[in-house]
């Protein structure tokens, strides 16, 4: 094993340090259309509406949480060494049921399963998720967005990747690279997707830089030294939602490291968390580093160099919801966040409304 670096040490304990603290299962309507404004909208601090608070899981209501069949897509079987040509192959597609059930199926079967015309939302989870915790995020996640929005229809997938703790010590960086590494996968996956789809992305800590890594190959973009062989660009409509966002604050500039990802992208919304205590040690990864967009947020060099851009970044403050925490678990329990992120992902400006039978 090789020798860490006195750096890379002093990382580790502090990281260590500050996840031992947290909670033992933190490690484990109309809809309005977002309209940007022609600058870069500033941050947008949201109000919380009720001071209620939840010691254990939520209940969904049946109301909030329909019935309804979605998809588990697991790239943790593809190569983490080097990217593949065959995303398909590798990842495993499982199919959530109505009655709880989860299927192992095929791409061609998720394929054909999806609603012609209407929304993808893919939600991307963070770091240290375990492959046994997939299941129940996933459908506390699908209660929350689609309690958002229930009168329109979605295709809900939930992506998991490699993201498992390794104990000691916690490497923050190569998390965040395998995070970049698996947008290879989630591009490829995308391109076989019928293009009168919607896409919106909901992407999580490190599962921000996933969706970005994504966004900014498909635009012919390279990550790690490698591209797409066949870019596809604006194929699909897309939108982004980046809570707590583990990438410097100037990766969507133009020129940085995912900086083709905002030009294909119709908006993204950044959740800001100006007290996350996780994301107060991003700047520890290496000597010198940036902070983080989900903590620090743009900055005015930042809103410059985006120019006409700009008007494609919102940014909002949630704070008052969130506090110090950085788990996931701790925005899918508030569903003031669900609406405030429901046009990235439902696309209420495009969906059309089943036609009513004729009266006779």
């Amino acid at each position: 094993m090789p020798l860490l670096s006195p750096y890379s040490a002093v990382r580790g304990v502090l990281i260590t340090c500050l996840l031992c603290a947290l909670p033992a299962d933190s490690v484990a309507q109309t809809v309005a259309t977002p309209h940007p404004g022609p600058t870069l909208q500033r941050v947008v601090p949201l109000r919380q509406t009720s001071h209620q608070t939840h010691s254990g899981p939520v209940a969904c209501q049946p109301a909030c949480c329909p019935p309804e069949c979605y998809w588990i897509v697991s790239l943790r079987c593809c190569p983490q060494k080097r990217h593949s040509d065959s995303a398909g192959c590798c990842s495993r597609f499982y199919h959530r049921t109505p009655d709880g059930c989860l299927r192992p199926a095929c791409h061609a079967e998720f394929l054909a399963s999806l609603t012609p015309q209407v929304p993808i939302c893919l939600m991307i989870h963070g770091s240290y998720v375990r492959w046994q915790d997939v299941h129940p995020d996933a459908q506390k996640t699908f209660c929350w967005i689609r309690g958002a929005a229930p009168h329109l229809p979605l295709n809900y997938v939930y992506v998991t990747w490699p993201s498992d703790p390794h104990l000691p010590p916690f490497d923050i960086q190569a998390l965040g690279r395998a995070s970049a590494r698996n947008g290879f996968y989630l591009a490829q996956i995308i391109q076989t997707i019928p293009c009168d789809h919607p896409i919106g992305f909901i992407g999580h800590s490190h599962g921000a830089r996933l969706t970005l890594s994504t966004l900014h190959l498909l635009a012919g973009g390279r990550v790690q030294g490698c591209s797409l062989t066949y870019p596809t660009g604006a194929s699909h409509r897309f939108r982004a939602v980046l809570a707590a966002a583990a990438i410097d604050h100037d990766w969507l500039n133009p020129g940085e490291r995912y900086g083709c990802a905002l030009p294909i992208t119709e908006c993204v919304m950044s959740m800001r968390t100006r007290k996350d205590r996780a994301l107060a040690f991003y700047p520890l990864r290496h000597p010198f580093s940036p902070a983080s967009l989900g903590r620090k947020g743009f900055t005015r060099r930042d809103r410059r160099k985006l120019g006409h851009l700009g008007c494609r970044v919102r940014e909002v403050d949630v704070t008052c919801y969130i506090g110090h925490h950085h788990f996931w678990q701790f925005y899918n329990k508030h569903p003031q966040l669900a609406h405030v992120s429901a046009p990235y992902v439902y696309f209420p400006d495009v969906q059309v409304q089943p036609a009513s039978a004729p009266s006779n």
